[in-house]
């Protein structure tokens, strides 16, 4: 997945949840947040887990959890 965080950088990462290895995304367009659709895991355009549901007091991105992904050429 390909995607433009608000400071202008691309970020691309795997389009698969972490929880089951879901596919999360299909097709192209535009959106702030992606929601996997087997149990509701959101990412934000960074590839970071942005929400758990039933876990509300929990926060996936002070765990450091992000969408697995390659980083390469900086």
């Amino acid at each position: 997945m390909l995607t433009r965080a608000s400071d202008g950088s691309v970020k691309a990462f795997d389009n698969v949840c972490l929880h089951r290895q879901s596919q999360v995304v299909s097709g192209c367009g535009t959106a702030k947040r992606f929601t996997c659709p087997y149990h509701a895991w959101t990412y934000d355009n960074t590839g970071r887990l942005a929400g758990l549901p039933g876990r509300e007091g929990c926060s996936p991105s002070a765990a450091g959890w992000t969408s697995p992904g390659t980083n390469r050429n900086g």
